[in-house]
């Protein structure tokens, strides 16, 4: 029933998009894997174990 969202590996961190909180604000966030694997919304840690987490892909026009 929740959204669905695309978080991008970047290396060192995850890139995400939360949404604008000013007109400023383009709503990316970045967060490392040991920030999410702790993080108090239980959605978003990348866990198998995690319902809420499909798992790990790789799209297929990064690798052309």
């Amino acid at each position: 029933g929740d959204d669905q969202h695309l978080m991008i590996w970047m290396g060192r961190y995850i890139a995400y998009h939360t949404g604008t909180t000013t007109p400023t604000d383009n709503g990316m966030r970045s967060a490392s894997l040991q920030q999410l694997m702790t993080w108090k919304d239980t959605r978003w840690i990348p866990d198998a174990a995690n319902p809420n987490f499909i798992g790990v892909y790789r799209l297929s026009f990064l690798s052309q």
